[in-house]
């Protein structure tokens, strides 16, 4: 009976060693970018990788409407190193159109964990910070656009390497999606979420500047 126990114990550590270090773990950060013309509030985003361990996405930017397009200026800190990621979690809101977006959207974890062993091959890596250690990794950078266009880039030190590019639907909130410490109305969570938004940002966006821009071609200049 004890024996039996043991092995069933062992067997379980071996899988989950097997889970935890399968396919290589690496260094990486994650922070999200929005054009400044339109904005989000972003509620929820993260990473999910294959033993469904969750990473952090960095959202200061955009909820403080501090960053702009293809630009992010969070710091690249890991608490560990993961597996790649194979999905990302947003769940958003879009001042411009008013809209709520949320999806989880898979990403080509091949094609990441491909580009981690060529980056880390050829020294190339971005610096992320570790414990006061400086790791060679990926930075992902989470472009939102308009209309729930969405487009997620890697960086390096020689430049960024686009991922993917993908479109989420806009639908109705739920009350979950619209409380923030009390229960609240879209239209009173919209109020309350870009409150800290300039005033001379919304009155551009009312003026109708901007309204044809399609950002998620990436190759434009904004």
């Amino acid at each position: 009976m004890y024996l039996t126990i043991a092995v069933a114990i062992a067997a379980a550590v071996v899988v989950k060693q097997i889970r935890y270090n399968a396919g290589g773990r690496y260094y990486y950060a994650a922070g999200v970018c929005a054009p400044q013309t339109f904005p989000v509030y972003v509620r929820e985003a993260y990473l999910i990788t294959a033993n469904d361990e969750n990473v952090h996405v960095d959202t200061e930017d955009v909820n403080y409407f501090k960053g702009s397009w293809r630009s992010t200026h969070f710091f690249p800190e890991a608490t560990e190193s993961n597996l790649v990621p194979e999905k990302l979690v947003l769940n958003y809101a879009g001042f411009r159109d008013a809209d709520f977006y949320s999806d989880t959207i898979l990403l080509p974890g091949e094609k990441i964990r491909d580009l981690f062993k060529i980056t880390l091959k050829n020294n190339s890596g971005d610096e992320i910070y570790y414990r006061g250690q400086q790791k060679q990794g990926l930075s992902f950078m989470i472009g939102i656009a308009n209309k729930g266009n969405i487009i997620v880039w890697a960086r390096d030190k020689n430049g960024e390497t686009e991922i993917l590019r993908t479109k989420i639907n806009a639908r109705e909130p739920g009350e979950q999606d619209t409380y923030f410490g009390e229960k609240m109305t879209k239209a009173a969570y919209l109020e309350d979420r870009f409150s800290l938004l300039n005033d001379s940002i919304k009155t551009l966006i009312r003026s109708g500047f901007d309204a044809g821009a399609n950002y998620i071609d990436s190759a434009a200049i904004h």
